[in-house]
């Protein structure tokens, strides 16, 4: 079982300084306190793995379903 990442990931496009869209960029997730990449899932059984980074779309939005489901604490 997975737990639904903390806003503000799920709900909002990411604009980084100014008013463009965060195309093609790379969202990492990383295990608290390392430098380990941790793995992220598109739905809560975890049972398909996103890629990590995940790849930003042409809005800046997350791909697919736009959820982000974690098996631990994370930070992005």
């Amino acid at each position: 079982m997975a737990f639904y990442a903390p806003d503000p990931i799920n709900s909002t496009q990411l604009i980084p300084g100014g008013n463009t869209p965060a195309s093609g960029a790379l969202l990492f997730c990383y295990q608290v306190g390392s430098s380990t990449k941790q793995n992220t899932y598109t739905d809560q059984t975890a049972s398909t793995a996103r890629t990590n980074p995940i790849v930003l779309d042409s809005g800046g939005n997350i791909p697919g379903n736009g959820e982000v489901w974690i098996a631990s604490t994370s930070k992005f």
